[in-house]
């Protein structure tokens, strides 16, 4: 249910644009870049949640972080498309509000990100090494806490981005 929900934002808005291919082009990446990101996302807080109790929270990070990887990734490739079809050349970046708010988008995504690299290739480790240390459990919590914060803040900037015109 949640999927379709996230998919059928993407008939709406900037990617609901008139035309033919293009617009099809830019729902489906649209509906895949929500999608991932509502995985991402939605993860993230069930594992903010969960880890602290859970008994393998090293064997939990990691499987997260696989699919995490996954998630990552179509966001990315979806986020090209949508941009290069809503922006057409790189100018736009930073030549206009819409371009610049797109780049504070992308600057806090990659801060999300190397906030799951640190978790993947220092916190996780660690656990698996040390099991549950109170110290690495703490650094887990802050960690899980300020990434999907940083996501909520993705979001607004989104809820910004869809109320400008592209240029």
């Amino acid at each position: 249910m949640s999927a379709l929900l996230l998919t059928s934002i993407a008939l709406t808005g900037h990617s609901a644009m008139p035309g033919g291919a293009l617009s099809a082009l830019h729902m489906a990446a649209d509906a895949a870049h929500l999608l991932a990101a509502g995985w991402w996302l939605g993860g993230l807080l069930a594992l903010a949640i969960l880890a602290p109790d859970l008994k393998d929270t090293a064997a939990l990070l990691g499987s997260f972080s696989r699919i995490g990887y996954g998630a990552v990734a179509v966001i990315l490739a979806s986020g090209v498309i949508k941009s290069w079809l809503l922006l057409g050349s790189p100018p736009p970046l930073t030549g206009t509000a819409y371009g610049r708010l797109l780049l504070v988008k992308v600057a806090l995504f990659f801060a999300m990100g190397l906030i799951a690299l640190a978790n993947r290739f220092w916190i996780t480790p660690a656990l698996a090494r040390e099991g549950r240390s109170p110290l690495w459990l703490v650094r887990l919590q802050r960690s899980a806490t300020a990434e999907p914060a940083l996501g909520l803040a993705v979001l607004a900037v989104v809820g910004v981005l869809g109320a400008l015109s592209p240029p």
